[in-house]
């Protein structure tokens, strides 16, 4: 395990949901290491001391897709009769909300582009 390396994590309150993260930091030591009276492992090899080590995992937050993610949970959730239709567009309503906001994004960074490689002389002409 190291910084930045990607993380899937599945939980099992929702059933074929996965999501995608990345290990942030990693603490310093396991939590016998710091603690007052550590175990002492005088005993042999009787006996299984487990260790854990602190881990942050940090979810990516990529709209589109967890919105996607979303839309599909309700999906199933409204499937299985757990929640209404109008939940479920709402769901939707929200995919389509962040993929226009992606696609008016990508359109916004194209134009700067283009506006900036006229400043530095592209080519463009008027």
């Amino acid at each position: 395990m190291r910084p930045g390396q990607p993380v899937t994590i599945k939980v099992d309150a929702f059933p074929g949901i996965k999501w995608r993260g990345h290990v942030d930091s990693i603490h310093a030591g396991s939590g016998s290491r710091f603690s007052v009276l550590p175990a002492e492992n005088a005993t042999g090899n009787f006996v299984k001391i487990v260790r854990r080590v602190p881990v942050k995992i940090v979810f990516d937050h990529d709209a589109t897709a967890q919105n996607k993610l979303s839309l599909e949970f309700a999906r199933q959730r409204y499937a299985h009769g757990l929640v209404s239709f109008l939940e479920a567009l709402d769901a939707e309503r929200n995919v389509l909300s962040s993929q226009d906001a992606l696609a008016q994004s990508n359109l916004a960074v194209t134009t700067d582009l283009v506006a900036l490689y006229k400043a530095l002389g592209g080519g463009w002409n008027k």
